[in-house]
């Protein structure tokens, strides 16, 4: 069975763009065209500590734009949508955030620095605070004819992840599949959180096919937020030929990396039976036994 494994734009950076769009009346065009580095901040930081950070928004429009800054509370769905939140959330560290302004105009193709800082209090205990910071256009108008104009609301958000103290994540496989994505048969992990802060998995796999043929995968780097379990494909890269005509079952072998430490994986992934392919996130167990390592250990 043919089957093919590629790496998928979509490592999580932080930086997300939601647009809605519509119908008005006639008014005057504006532009939403703001660029912003870095596209996400990874702080360590100690009670009582008070960090001050830089960002830096770059208007690549040819108007005048205005531009509206605040923060907000943020999820993340198990099915990779982030959602912010204006109003406070119950546990939010938002309070701890203080903005330089709340608005800034910029002229066309100029930049500026934007100061912000995080007061973390002495008696915070150790964790992990996160917020979003959002950049949003003000009074944006797109115009989609000679005589209609269309409001548009957009914004970016930059995540900001501070790990408080002692801190950490603690990461383990909790299930290994075949599932099906976007209609090609991938080797997925269940990775579990059970630590306080996020975590994200890194390193170079070895894989071998049922022909023997050998190539690498990698797990994407997506965060692993505290108490969630959260499904990681492992993916060659786009330009891997040999990947796109694996065929299982397919053994992969390596070191998993997160924070500083790694985990041994030496598994072999095997086809699902039809029926245990639906829902598409069910943790089928391979029809003949596997050998799975797993041996916490210090990256070197």
């Amino acid at each position: 069975m043919m089957q093919n494994i590629f790496r998928k734009i979509s490592l999580w950076t932080g930086l997300i763009i939601m647009i809605g769009v519509v119908p008005c009346s006639i008014g005057h065009a504006q532009e939403f065209a703001a660029l912003v580095t870095p596209p996400r901040y990874e702080l360590f930081l100690e009670p009582g500590e008070t960090s001050r950070q830089i960002l830096e928004i770059t208007h690549m429009g040819a108007q005048v734009t205005p531009y509206r800054l605040y923060t907000a509370d943020w999820i993340y769905s198990p099915e990779g949508k982030v959602t912010f939140f204006e109003p406070l959330q119950t546990g939010s560290c938002r309070p701890w955030v203080a903005l330089e302004r709340r608005e800034v105009t910029l002229a066309a193709k100029a930049k500026t620095r934007f100061r912000f800082e995080i007061a973390v209090p002495a008696n915070a205990t150790a964790g992990e605070c996160r917020f979003g910071l959002m950049i949003e256009g003000r009074d944006l108008n797109v115009k989609a004819g000679d005589s209609v104009n269309f409001p548009l609301a957009a914004r970016i958000g930059v995540v900001v992840y501070a790990t408080i103290g002692k801190g950490a994540p603690v990461l383990e496989i909790a299930g290994l599949a075949v599932e099906t994505i976007d209609g090609k048969m991938i080797p997925v992990m269940q990775i579990r959180n059970i630590g306080n802060a996020h975590g994200r998995l890194a390193g170079i796999l070895d894989a071998t096919d049922n022909a023997g043929i050998k190539f690498e995968l990698s797990p994407e780097s997506l965060p692993i937020l505290p108490g969630e379990t959260r499904r990681i494909p492992l993916v060659a890269a786009a330009e891997d030929k040999i990947a796109q005509g694996a065929k299982y079952p397919l053994t992969v072998k390596g070191n998993l990396e997160w924070a500083d430490k790694k985990s041994i994986i030496n598994h072999t992934f095997f086809v699902p039976e039809p029926s245990a392919l639906l829902p598409a996130q069910t943790l089928a167990p391979p029809p003949t036994p596997n050998k799975v390592e797993i041996s916490p250990t210090r990256a070197q």
